[in-house]
């Protein structure tokens, strides 16, 4: 995606009511971490990229954490399932991509939408009635 949303949805009762929640206060900062690195990423949804994950050592500088640590807290995510990956091993969450899909399927209704109401030959001139 080449230009970057606004803001990303995360809801609190939906991190607390899921496996995150089960996992040390250490881990749970990790995950909120990649989730923004996900949010900010160039490939929106993706820690890194879609086709290359980003390596320990890279992750480990922009984490902060000691590699064998940043190691220890990914195995603990992995281990109740809270990360998901690409086959080639990428981080991903796809509730941002369902998010920026559904961003841009509405932001496509309404284009349509404006275009068919702009072209109307009804009481608006150039689709904004005047008695509104």
């Amino acid at each position: 995606m080449a230009r970057k949303l606004p803001y990303a949805p995360l809801y609190y009762g939906d991190v607390l009511r899921s496996n995150v929640a089960c996992c040390s206060m250490a881990a749970q900062g990790l995950w909120f971490r990649l989730f923004l690195l996900a949010s900010e990423s160039s490939d929106y949804g993706y820690v890194g990229t879609r086709r290359e994950p980003v390596s320990s050592e890279l992750l480990a500088r922009i984490t902060g954490l000691a590699a064998d640590k940043l190691d220890c807290l990914l195995a603990e995510l992995d281990l109740v399932k809270t990360l998901d990956r690409t086959p080639g091993g990428v981080i991903r969450f796809n509730a941002l991509l369902d998010f920026a899909a559904d961003r841009a399927a509405n932001a496509k209704y309404q284009r349509t939408h404006r275009v068919k109401v702009s072209e109307s030959k009804g009481p608006c001139k150039n689709g904004v009635r005047s008695d509104v």
